[in-house]
């Protein structure tokens, strides 16, 4: 049967998402084409074509406004630096500059945000939340710029010939692209059966209801449930038999003129005798990396799956599994050996500490000279041996679910770990020369100001080992186990496509202040704030750790970064236009309108102040002091 398999846009671009390659050894019978439109869309949308229709777009609609001419100077920048943007990405020297990598995510930024200007993809009207809404957006030929992609992406491929979709969302934010893909397919193609999946709808299938016959059965022909590998091969032997109204296991779909949520097939996808995941079908040197990077999990499901906020293993069938070491070793060969990767990202919950132990053991045993990184929770087990074991087998970076640095509070999470489990493992990774981001949880249900008070004065006596902070604003899920605690009834969901509930606990900050508060933690030192800031797809933090030495040093990244990137004129966009001169800064954002007469005194401008003040030109400026305040508190700032 031929088909298409799909990746929808709107991921990160720099590997592949990891359920595609899972799910083609248990499609292989069938003759399916394997397209990661998210890449595609990536390259599109700075494609010249794109980038002059958007430009007209926002001609239109900003004629007269006063923020015209800064548009016309991003559209300029984002034209003349496309091959520049691809030639650093893809090179290993060039990545490496830090100037050329802030130049790259700064592109990267503008690119965005010229999209959304030009397409209003900021308005409530891309962030859908009802059904009606969906199938509103998604036929809204104006304003909806997937079509205009899929329009331009499909015009040579036979859609008509084609049997089967199969559309794998990674999340939530990558709805409108597909269900716009849906109805994109649906169009071109009548006939053509159309299967969606991924863990997205698995969570939601308490919400299920007949206004999803609005989608299922006219959009959507099935939507497959849980990991995929065995009703989609169901799905899809119906599909090429024609069995219309036989009953399938672990999917949504229409019998009867009745809407199916089926959730009955308790079978375990063992991973210990699956084939490895299979990016034969990938151009790998298309993603956003200077060299391969690809996805490998240990395990399926998380080995604690205790902490009451989470509902993260609510698709592994409730069951954790874990291969053996040499089932992965010859997984990781494989992948040497057909893909020549050199980064292995370990998309796990989390691996347990004995087992990076006999992981690194057989890393090092067989010299892969591999770069990894991974997930873990934090452990007294992560002793200095162990830490500088996994450094030596390839070890770049870990992230941790810290959450809080309360006990109490951790105590409540039903997190299994303490305070003492957090210093360990953060002041062994520190030693050992691996970065630690660790993820934090802000207004949890019970936490009291003076357990934020526990957290704060932990984080900063310790902020060294905290290499880099990611805190965020506690969201209940019903699917999560403290719901089952907290009266939830009436309370509104986020959207009818989540379980996530617009809720926040007695003791929680106000919005104001809980932002104020993840803002701190980010910037709390220099390597945090490049990770959030700088760092525009975190796979590229493993590369960065690999080659440059002193990464995790805060005093170290701040020179490297003042030094190459502050004073960088690169980043200083300047037109000039009727008699004055626009100046716009990509690292500020910030936009100046100047006399025409400073543009050859800017030029001049290197960050040596008194250097700059000694030249001739800047001699003759009656306002010398006004000017040097611009440079140094406005534009340079």
């Amino acid at each position: 049967m031929k088909g298409l398999f799909l990746f929808p846009p709107n991921w990160c671009c720099s590997h592949p998402y990891m359920s595609i390659p899972c799910l083609i050894p248990f499609t292989r019978k069938h003759d399916l084409k394997v397209i990661d439109l998210n890449i595609a869309y990536n390259d599109f949308i700075k494609s010249d074509y794109y980038l002059n229709y958007s430009y007209c777009k926002i001609q239109k609609k900003l004629q007269g406004h006063k923020e015209y001419v800064k548009y016309d100077m991003i559209y300029e920048f984002l034209k003349n630096e496309s091959r520049q943007f691809d030639k650093i990405i893809n090179n290993i020297d060039d990545f490496l500059q830090i100037d050329n990598y802030v130049f790259c995510g700064k592109y990267i930024e503008e690119l965005k945000g010229f999209i959304e200007v030009a397409n209003d993809t900021k308005s409530d009207y891309y962030r859908v939340k009802t059904i009606d809404e969906l199938l509103q957006a998604i036929n809204d030929n104006e304003n909806n710029h997937y079509l205009h992609f899929y329009d331009y992406y499909f015009k040579d491929i036979d859609i008509r010939n084609q049997s089967v979709a199969i559309i794998s969302l990674a999340g939530t934010q990558q709805l409108l692209s597909s269900m716009t893909l849906v109805a994109y397919l649906k169009k071109r193609n009548p006939y053509i059966k159309i299967v969606i999946g991924g863990n997205a709808f698995t969570k939601i299938t308490n919400r299920i209801n007949d206004n999803w016959k609005k989608i299922v059965g006219k959009l959507v022909d099935y939507i497959s449930l849980y990991e995929g590998e065995y009703s989609l091969v169901e799905i899809l032997d119906c599909i090429e038999h024609g069995f219309i109204n036989q009953k399938i296991t672990n999917a949504i779909y229409i019998y009867n003129d009745e809407i199916i949520v089926d959730k009955s097939d308790d079978r375990i996808v063992d991973i210990e005798h699956i084939v490895e995941p299979t990016f034969e079908n990938y151009n790998l040197q298309a993603y956003y990396a200077p060299t391969v990077i690809l996805p490998y999990y240990v395990t399926r499901g998380c080995y604690w799956k205790k902490c009451t906020f989470c509902d993260h293993d609510f698709g592994y069938s409730d069951c954790f599994r874990i291969k053996s070491i040499d089932k992965i070793v010859a997984d990781i060969q494989s992948y040497v050996e057909k893909y020549n990767v050199e980064y292995i990202h370990f998309v796990d919950e989390a691996i347990p500490p004995g087992y990076l132990d006999r992981i690194s053991d057989k890393f090092i045993e067989l010299d892969l000279g591999l770069k990894w990184f991974t997930c873990i929770k934090a452990s007294s087990q992560f002793t200095i041996d162990l830490c500088r074991k996994m450094k030596k087998a390839g070890c770049q970076f870990v992230s941790i679910g810290v959450e809080s640095c309360s006990q109490d509070v951790l105590d409540i999470m039903n997190k299994g770990i303490t305070i003492k489990d957090i210093r360990i493992t953060l002041h062994n990774m520190k030693k050992a020369n691996i970065w630690a981001h660790c993820f934090m949880i802000n207004n949890f249900e019970g936490e009291t100001n003076d357990n934020r008070w526990e957290t704060f004065f932990e984080i900063n006596k310790n902020k060294s080992v905290f290499t880099s902070i990611g805190m965020g604003n506690f969201t209940l899920s019903r699917n999560a186990k403290i719901a089952e605690t907290i009266l939830i009834d009436g309370i509104e969901e986020v959207s009818e496509f989540s379980n996530d509930l617009i809720y926040a606990s007695e003791s929680a900050l106000d919005k104001e202040h809980a932002n104020q508060l993840c803002h701190y933690y980010r910037d709390i030192s220099f390597t945090s704030e490049f990770l959030s800031k700088i760092i525009f797809e975190r796979e590229h933090l493993a590369i960065f750790m690999a080659n440059i030495q002193g990464f995790t040093n805060s005093d170290f990244l701040k020179r490297e970064y003042l030094n190459k990137v502050k004073y960088n004129k690169r980043f200083v966009l300047m037109k000039e236009l009727e008699g004055k001169l626009y100046v716009y800064s990509l690292l500020n954002k910030n936009e100046y309108v100047l006399p025409k007469s400073l543009k050859p005194i800017l030029d001049l401008f290197e960050g040596d102040l008194s250097e700059f003040i000694k030249n001739h030109m800047v001699q003759t400026i009656a306002n010398k002091d006004d000017l040097v305040y611009f440079l140094l508190e406005e534009l340079f700032a």
